[in-house]
């Protein structure tokens, strides 16, 4: 969307629902739509002067809360220890028999 100084309050409201809806700061939003910051930002600051639209009524039931989880971490894998003379070596559980193949003949130098 290419920006325009000439936005209705409408456009201007919906820009910035879209903003708010992306998560993404108003700078930042501006840089990836390709529009002026500057437009959005004296917008902001009349928006806050101005009284909320009708259609917004201070009554409206509010949306149901949603809890975020962060994602399951997966169970950690056993971690494997190896003493080789004066060589003591850790692995995590996820390493490959070629890997300790590899390590062995290193040691074995």
């Amino acid at each position: 969307m290419s920006s325009c100084s000439r936005l209705s309050e409408a456009q201007a409201r919906n820009i910035f629902a879209q903003v708010q809806a992306s998560g993404l700061s108003l700078y930042t939003w501006c840089q990836r739509n390709n529009f002026n910051y500057m437009v959005l930002y004296r917008w902001r600051i009349k928006l806050a002067n101005l009284p909320a639209p009708a259609s917004a009524a201070p009554n409206a039931p509010l949306p149901p809360l949603v809890e975020v989880l962060p994602p399951a971490s997966p169970p950690s894998l056993p971690a494997y220890e190896l003493s080789y003379g004066p060589w003591h070596l850790r692995f995590s559980g996820d390493f490959q028999p070629q890997q300790l193949q590899q390590i062995l003949r290193i040691l074995a130098c």
